[in-house]
């Protein structure tokens, strides 16, 4: 199965990436990176990855949970994580990345976690 991703805006202006397939080193994950630097070119700063349908993450792509998570703090926000399963949540248990990803199980309480939205 390729890898798609679709972009969202869910309130309170958090955009999300609903990820399905496997994120795994190789071209389809390319198509993620490139999103992912289209939103730091947008100035986006507040943003979760909806991982419900990601069936399989490799640890050679955990750096791009790391870059999301620089980018977006270094602009003033913050990244968070929806809907893993417990393969990827092992993942980034065992890589300490748990420690730095706020990890949800909804995309719901992720975009709930970012708080109102302070002009």
């Amino acid at each position: 199965m390729a890898l798609e991703v679709i972009r969202e805006t869910l309130p309170p202006e958090v955009t999300v990436l609903r990820i399905r397939g496997r994120i795994t080193l190789g071209r389809d994950t390319r198509q993620l990176a490139e999103t992912v630097s289209e939103l730091e070119r947008e100035g986006i700063t507040r943003l979760v990855f909806d991982l419900g349908e990601v069936s399989y993450m490799d640890s050679a792509r955990l750096g791009i949970l790391t870059r999301c998570t620089i980018s977006m703090r270094n602009a003033g926000g913050a990244f968070h994580l929806a809907g893993a399963n417990a393969k990827v949540l092992q993942l980034l248990k065992v890589t300490q990345l748990d420690e730095m990803i706020p990890s949800f199980a909804s995309v719901t309480e992720a975009c709930r976690a970012f708080g109102p939205l302070v002009p």
